[in-house]
């Protein structure tokens, strides 16, 4: 019987061990879009709007996801009228990492370092309006 336990306890500690040690759930969509809201507003809205009435120093961002860049109504830098960069997670994400890098010769030069604030953002954005 000792022989049946033993290995029996060893599984289950090695069982929830190996449950700590995993990686960590993510956020639900809604959780990461009501954050990316905040984030937003703290760090996009002194530039950008999402209202659908047009932007403010930058463009509007309202339906920004499958959009091709510079083709709302703004003022674009020739850089990204001449862009071929649709809005996707993926292009937005890399985007705000590092908007000059991306699109050399863009007027946007602010850029959201942190992983986790740019996934919430995009997450925000691509919730509709």
């Amino acid at each position: 019987m000792k022989r049946l336990i033993l290995p029996a306890i060893a599984l289950c500690l090695t069982a929830g061990m190996a449950s700590q040690m995993s990686v960590p759930v993510q956020a639900a969509p809604q959780a990461d879009a009501a954050r990316g809201a905040t984030l937003f507003q703290q760090r996009c809205a002194m530039c950008h709007t999402r209202n659908g009435k047009g932007g403010k120093i930058g463009p509007d961002l309202t339906a920004v996801m499958g959009r091709k860049a510079g083709s709302a109504t703004y003022a674009y830098s020739s850089a990204m009228k001449a862009s071929k960069t649709v809005w996707n997670a993926a292009t937005l994400d890399k985007y705000i990492a590092a908007p000059t890098k991306m699109i050399p010769g863009t007027k946007m030069v602010i850029s959201v370092t942190k992983p986790e604030d740019r996934a919430a953002i995009v997450r925000y954005l691509g919730a509709g309006k």
